[in-house]
């Protein structure tokens, strides 16, 4: 399972390295707007993932000596790894916001304002491929409730089969 988040952040990062050449011509005032849309959704993707554990999951919360079972863990597991991915871009959203302000500063860094720009719009890219994972593994809950409610249909069906029709005895 590790070998396959590794090759997403290299792939992710790939794409975001094929950016890099068309944001040298984007000014960091539009690209700082679609930053801010990547803080606001991660953001929502926080409320969402809360609101999954403390409703759906609160058992894996509780601290309880039952523990839950390893699909509940697992589904627990992929909510926290969403939340982890919202809280990077979270994090490198508000750094950079700083690192942007220092930046105007820096005669250096105005010097080679076209670079910084190329290396902010594929970290834009990076950073939104990553929260795109993120809002897909906040939506899995809804799938696995929705699986798990059919299947506890069928075996109530199945029940109130054999409780209707029982299997008449030979004589």
């Amino acid at each position: 399972m590790l070998q396959r988040a590794r090759w997403r952040h290299v792939a992710a990062a790939a794409i975001a390295c094929t950016a890099f050449p068309i944001g040298l011509a984007i000014p960091f005032a539009s690209q700082w707007s679609l930053y801010q849309d990547l803080r606001t959704t991660s953001a929502i993707v926080f409320g969402v993932v809360g609101a999954w554990l403390a409703i759906v999951y609160p058992q894996a919360l509780s601290g309880s000596n039952e523990g839950p079972s390893s699909r509940v863990a697992m589904r627990v597991k992929r909510l926290f790894d969403a939340l982890k991915m919202s809280t990077i871009v979270l994090v490198a959203v508000l750094v950079l916001g700083l690192a942007n302000a220092a930046a105007r500063t820096l005669p250096a860094a105005v010097a080679h304002h076209s670079l910084a720009r190329g290396v902010g719009f594929s970290l834009l890219v990076y950073l939104t491929l990553l929260q795109l994972w993120a809002i897909l593994l906040t939506v899995l809950p809804a799938k696995w409730l929705s699986d798990d409610l059919a299947k506890a249909q069928v075996e109530r069906r199945s029940r109130d089969n054999l409780i209707s029709h029982p299997k008449s005895k030979k004589q």
